[in-house]
């Protein structure tokens, strides 16, 4: 068994800015301490540069992208490679 803590979803319930306001913060510490409190193993989607907080108030399953997410990761490095190669200037192995 096992708490998603769904930062997206609080931001949205709260109708906050973003993962990192601090009444969304205040909820997701609330929410582990009493996760924790129960022996309840802690989940959450980590972004940039907030895995160590959610880390120190006691998350240990990370989420690190969604599918979309990996799929736009790839796409655009598919694209950065074949503009990479368009590039490049003829070899002049055309006859």
């Amino acid at each position: 068994d096992g708490l998603f803590i769904g930062r997206g979803d609080l931001t949205a319930a709260y109708e906050a800015e973003s993962w990192d306001a601090p009444r969304v913060r205040a909820a997701v510490e609330r929410t582990a301490r009493a996760a924790i409190a129960n022996g309840i193993t802690l989940c959450a989607m980590v972004g940039k540069g907030d895995a160590e907080w959610l880390k120190a108030v006691g998350v240990t399953a990370f989420i690190v992208s969604s599918d979309q997410g990996l799929m736009r990761q790839s796409a655009s490095q598919a694209l950065a490679d074949f503009a990479q190669v368009m590039r490049k200037p003829e070899t002049g192995n055309s006859k």
